[in-house]
């Protein structure tokens, strides 16, 4: 009995000692906190969102130097190094340009002939409000 209690000790501070805790906030380029940012372990699936204030923290089963991302709807994603146990990693994101097109399609049966379509095109999302619809058969 104490021989196995010895042994079941050993594994859980084996296991306590090689964990690696990440914390740090996400900002976006005017220093404001990005809430619901994702905070990832390349390679894993270890990671946490970001609260209300831009903050994360979570332990990685990892030791140090391995990379953890941030990325937000919106915003380019960044990429830091850990290389020592609790680092403070604060990342900050720049907002990204990557809406190219945006395509809304509806249709109602019979009311163009069947299987007419009604699609609106825009090239940039900003025309959007601005774009005559157009009627495509």
């Amino acid at each position: 009995m104490r021989k196995s209690l010895s042994i079941l000790l050993m594994l859980i501070c084996g296991i306590t000692y090689s964990q690696t805790t990440v914390s740090g906030s996400v900002l976006d380029d005017s220093s404001q906190p990005l809430p619901g940012a994702n905070v990832i372990v390349i390679g894993t699936s270890s990671g946490d969102v970001t609260d209300f204030d831009g903050n994360f923290t979570f332990k990685v089963n990892q030791e140090p130097p391995f990379s953890v991302q941030a990325s937000s709807v919106g915003f380019e994603s960044v990429i830091i190094e850990v290389t020592e146990n609790n680092q403070v990693l604060n990342f900050v994101l720049n907002e990204g340009n990557f809406l190219d097109e945006v395509v809304i399609s509806a249709s109602r049966p019979g009311s163009l002939g069947r299987g007419s379509q009604i699609v609106w095109l825009s090239s940039t999302l900003p025309l959007i409000t601005s774009s005559t619809p157009r009627c495509v058969r």
